[in-house]
């Protein structure tokens, strides 16, 4: 019994490894080289790591204030307040508009894979996924996504004629 749960961990690690692994096109053979931009890989890590923690955050957020009905904090700071979405609809809005932000987080996650294959639907995708993430940093007051979302789409945009 153990041994085949060590096989399926074995197996999900290899196919989430193999997801982020594949290379750009005209790349040579093996896992290390790889012809893609690093303006892409950069931009592509960046749209991985902000859905993972878009779609992290939020599911337990939804949770939390359905169950208490008070935003989460953290030594004082409370977690996505004090910002548009709350002042405008209060703390059932802030868990409203936590929904869609998951499923942005998610098509993030899916940019970032694309870009990391240096796929142009990426880049696409990236582009029309900017406005709805500045809608997000307004709603939620997000200080951090001020500089990543906007440094992710010119990372995109300098790198464009690398994606195929």
């Amino acid at each position: 019994m153990r041994r085949r749960s060590t096989r399926a961990k074995t197996a999900s690690s290899l196919f989430v490894l193999g997801a982020l692994a594949k290379r750009a096109p005209g790349s040579e053979e093996g896992l290390g080289a790889t012809t893609r931009n690093p303006l892409i890989t950069a931009g592509s890590l960046l749209f991985y790591l902000y859905g993972i923690i878009a779609v992290v955050l939020a599911i337990p957020g939804i949770l939390y204030i359905w169950s208490t009905g008070q935003l989460p904090g953290f030594f004082g700071i409370r977690f996505w307040g004090d910002a548009l979405f709350e002042t405008t609809w209060g703390i059932q809005g802030v868990m409203i508009f936590l929904i869609p932000w998951a499923v942005l987080g998610a098509l993030e996650i899916l940019v970032g894979v694309w870009l990391w294959r240096s796929l142009r639907i990426g880049g696409l995708l990236a582009l029309a996924l900017t406005p709805v993430a500045a809608i997000f940093l307004v709603g939620y007051g997000d200080p951090f996504g001020f500089v990543v979302v906007p440094l992710r789409l010119v990372l995109v945009i300098l790198a464009w004629k690398s994606l195929s």
